[in-house]
C-alpha cells in the first residue's frame, strides 16, 4: 500500500509552491528520483522541465516509464495548429505528451500563470491548477485538461499588433525573432504577448468562426475571430436524395462555386444582378486549417482532426457557425439530439417560351440581332422564380448544374465542347446580352419546404412530387403558352 498517494516532481517550481497541496501528495525533486522507491506512491504529478537540457526531461520520463503519471503540459502547444514554431518549447512539450500519452498518462495543459498582462490572456490559477490535478488523480483515466480562466485585458497593444501580424509574412527564423524580440524590448511595465504565446492566446481569448466561404467572410465580427477552415475538398451529395449537391470545405467553402449573382427588385419587377467579377475574400494569414471532428455545446470545446496534438480539443468561450447551412445544422441537430428540417431549392429547366412573347412581357428586349434582358418571374408568394435563357443544341447539354462551378471550370467546359448555342447561353448568362433565338428555356427554381431532415450525422431530402406539380400548373397559368418538358 502506498505511503504517500502522489508524488510532486518539481519542488522549487514557483507554481508548485504557489498551492496549497493535501497532507498526502509529497513535494520531490527531479534529481531525488533516483533514490527514491517509486512503489510508494500510486500517482506522479509531473512539473518540472528542464529549458536547457532534453536529456533531463527524457532521463525522467524514462524513470516513470510504466508508472501513472500526470504530465503538466502547456497551451503553448495549440500554437502549432496556427503555424510551425521555431521555439523549442512548445515543439517539445508537444512530444512529450505523447510520450506520456501513450504510457497511459493524463496531460495538464497550463495558461499563463502571472497577471502581469495588458492583453487577454488565458490565466491558470494556483486553485484551478490544483483542482485539475485531483480530478486527474481521483478518475484515474487518461484526460487532457485545460484549467484556464480568460482575463480580460485593453487587448494587444499596437506594436505587438503589428509586429505579431508581420511575423507571419515569412516563415524564415530570424524574420520571425526579429518580430518577437521588437515586442519583447519595447514593453515597459508589463509582459508582451509574442511569438507562440501570441499565436495560443489567440486561439482561446477570441471568438472562434468555424468556415470561411461565402457567408462567413462577410460576418462583420469575423475580423476579431479566430478562424478555422476545412482544407480538404468540398464533399459533393449524391445519396439519400441529394444529387449534385456540394458541401463546402476547400478552406473558403463554395465562395469559389459562388458567381455573386443576386435577384434585386426594382419598382415591381424583379432582376438578377450579375457582377463582371467577384471578389472572393481569402482565409485570414492566421487561420487555423484543420477539419472540426465534434463540437460540444455543454462543455463549450470543439476538437480539430490533426496528428499535431494529443486529443486537439480546444476550449472556446464564444461560437460562430459559418460551416454552412447543411453542416452547421448537422452540428446542431448532434448537440441538441434532436432532429431538424430545413427547406431547399429545386432547380431545374422546365420546358421553352417563344422569344416574341417574352419581348412582348418586357422580360427581353430586342435591339436589332441582339436580345438584352436581365428580369426574371418571380410568384407573388415567392415560392418560385423563373429565369430565361437562350437554349442549348441537346448534343451539347453538359447537365442542369453546369454553371455549378468555378469560373474557371465553366470557361474550360465551354472550349472542350464549343458550340455557338453553349456560347451564346453563357454570354446571356453573364452579360445579360445573345444573339436573337427563336425560343427561350425556361428555369425553374422552387422552394421545397421542410424537404430536408436532419438528424445527427444522418441527413435525408425527399422530393414532394405533389407540391412541385402545384407549382408548375401555376407556371402554366401564367405562361398560358409555354411548352413544358414533360
Amino acid at each position: 500500500m502506498p505511503s504517500f498517494n502522489a508524488c510532486i516532481i518539481g519542488i522549487n517550481s514557483k507554481i508548485v509552491n504557489s498551492i496549497a497541496w493535501p497532507h498526502n501528495y509529497k513535494r520531490v525533486s527531479h534529481k531525488d528520483l533516483a533514490s527514491l522507491n517509486l512503489d510508494d506512491f500510486s500517482v506522479f504529478i509531473l512539473f518540472s522541465w528542464s529549458h536547457a537540457n532534453q536529456e533531463d526531461n527524457l532521463h525522467i520520463f524514462e524513470h516513470l516509464r510504466g508508472r501513472r503519471v500526470i504530465f503538466v503540459s502547456t497551451i503553448a502547444v495549440f500554437s502549432l495548429l496556427v503555424r510551425r514554431q521555431w521555439n523549442k518549447y512548445p515543439n517539445e512539450k508537444r512530444q512529450f505528451e505523447e510520450y506520456y500519452w501513450s504510457e497511459g498518462g493524463s496531460i495538464i495543459r497550463l495558461g499563463v500563470c502571472s497577471k502581469n498582462y495588458i492583453s487577454k490572456v488565458a490565466y491558470s490559477s494556483p486553485s484551478a491548477i490544483l483542482n485539475a490535478v485531483k480530478q486527474c488523480v481521483e478518475e484515474k483515466q487518461q484526460r487532457v485538461l485545460t484549467p484556464i480562466e480568460i482575463l480580460d485585458g485593453d487587448g494587444m497593444g499596437f506594436l505587438e499588433r503589428v509586429f505579431h501580424s508581420l511575423s507571419f509574412w515569412s516563415q524564415n527564423r530570424f524574420w520571425r525573432v526579429f518580430c518577437e524580440l521588437v515586442v519583447k524590448f519595447s514593453a515597459r511595465g508589463y509582459t508582451p504577448l509574442y511569438g507562440y504565446t501570441a499565436d495560443c492566446t489567440n486561439i482561446l481569448t477570441r471568438p472562434i468562426q468555424l468556415g470561411y466561404g461565402a457567408i462567413g467572410s462577410q460576418n462583420p465580427e469575423a475580423k476579431k475571430c479566430q478562424i478555422v477552415v476545412d482544407p480538404r475538398p468540398n464533399l459533393k451529395l449524391e445519396r439519400n436524395g441529394f444529387r449534385d449537391t456540394w458541401i463546402g470545405r476547400d478552406v473558403i467553402g463554395l465562395s469559389k462555386l459562388w458567381h455573386g449573382v443576386r435577384v434585386v427588385k426594382r419598382g415591381d419587377n424583379f432582376y438578377k444582378n450579375v457582377p463582371f467579377l467577384v471578389k472572393r475574400k481569402k482565409a485570414p494569414f492566421d487561420a487555423i486549417s484543420n477539419p472540426v471532428v465534434s463540437i460540444d455545446f455543454a462543455d463549450r470545446s470543439l476538437k480539430l482532426e490533426t496528428d499535431l496534438l494529443v486529443s486537439p480539443k480546444i476550449p472556446y468561450r464564444d461560437l460562430y457557425l459559418a460551416m454552412g447551412a447543411l453542416q452547421n445544422t448537422i452540428e446542431i441537430s448532434k448537440n441538441l439530439k434532436t432532429s431538424i428540417s430545413l427547406s431547399d431549392h429545386s432547380i431545374a429547366s422546365i420546358g421553352t417560351l417563344k422569344t416574341r412573347e417574352l419581348v412582348g412581357a418586357g422580360y427581353i428586349k430586342k435591339n436589332g440581332f441582339l436580345l438584352v434582358g436581365r428580369r426574371v418571374f418571380v410568384s407573388e408568394d415567392k415560392e418560385f422564380m423563373l429565369d430565361f435563357r437562350p437554349p442549348v443544341a441537346e448534343d451539347n447539354n453538359l447537365g442542369e448544374n453546369f454553371y455549378n462551378q468555378q469560373s474557371a471550370g465553366v470557361v474550360q467546359k465551354i472550349l472542350q465542347r464549343f458550340t455557338f448555342s453553349r456560347l451564346n447561353q453563357a454570354f446571356f448568362n453573364k452579360f445579360g446580352i445573345c444573339v436573337w433565338v427563336n425560343e427561350m428555356d425556361v428555369w425553374g427554381q422552387f422552394l421545397m419546404r421542410d424537404c430536408i431532415t436532419v438528424s445527427g450525422d444522418k441527413v435525408i431530402k425527399k422530393k414532394d412530387a405533389a407540391k412541385l406539380a402545384e407549382m408548375l400548373s401555376e407556371v402554366k397559368v401564367q405562361f398560358a403558352n409555354i411548352r413544358t418538358d414533360n
